[in-house]
């Protein structure tokens, strides 16, 4: 795997996710390739003294280049400094970086997120092998939050491993899918202590279910997380 190191990196693609949400596509222009392991993230430089970590949601065969999902909603540096840019426009990376990645296992993986923090859990489903159960809970507000599905629906259809759940807190009366948290959904999961779980997302939503799946007898080292 290759070692941290500072990058520069070139914007070859934005698109445009939903009102706040961003995809921005990297090349690199001093190294042929970015090799990393799915979960792992890139450090940007703002400036000299701001950084922040998105992480790849990118496939990490496809090292030519690699994606990252920005949510502009903040409003903080890293939001107003990725609304400024333009394709082409060039920025500092320092990466890869970061621990948060899939355990080889023959144990079923079990996906949480919320918001943005389904960034890293689509690079492992892009990168997991196609023979062992996965299933993806992701959580949002409203129906105008979703991105991706028709990606994840492909994954459904593709691969019959893997499922997923989209559960909106807020949606409109027409919304015909499940309504709530994900913290209401994950433990009906069966055989719990039999699953690897990958939480990624708010520190309250991470706390919750890390607390649920303990008493649940899951043990310690089958969950891995990473806040958002």
């Amino acid at each position: 795997m290759q070692q941290p190191s500072l990058h520069t990196a070139r914007i070859q693609h934005i698109q445009k996710l939903t009102e706040t949400v961003y995809e921005f596509t990297f090349s690199f222009l001093d190294i042929t390739s970015m090799q990393f392991q799915a979960g792992q993230y890139g450090t940007v430089i703002i400036d000299g003294v701001t950084r922040r970590q998105y992480s790849f949601c990118s496939n990490p065969r496809e090292t030519s280049t690699v994606q990252m999902v920005i949510d502009t909603k903040p409003m903080g540096p890293g939001s107003k400094y990725f609304l400024s840019k333009k394709v082409g426009d060039a920025i500092q990376m320092l990466a890869p970086l970061g621990v948060f990645t899939m355990t080889p296992s023959l144990r079923k993986k079990i996906l949480i997120a919320t918001g943005t923090g389904i960034a890293p859990l689509k690079a492992m489903i892009l990168d997991a092998p196609h023979d062992i159960p996965m299933v993806l809970y992701w959580g949002l507000r409203h129906e105008e939050d979703i991105y991706w599905q028709d990606e994840l629906d492909a994954f459904v259809a593709s691969y019959s491993n893997f499922s997923y759940h989209l559960i909106l807190s807020k949606p409109k009366e027409t919304w015909k899918g499940k309504i709530g948290h994900v913290t209401d959904y994950v433990t009906k999961e069966p055989d719990l202590s039999q699953a690897d779980f990958y939480l990624c997302g708010n520190k309250e939503m991470i706390r919750y279910i890390k607390q649920l799946l303990l008493a649940h007898t899951v043990l310690g080292e089958q969950i891995k997380t990473e806040l958002f």
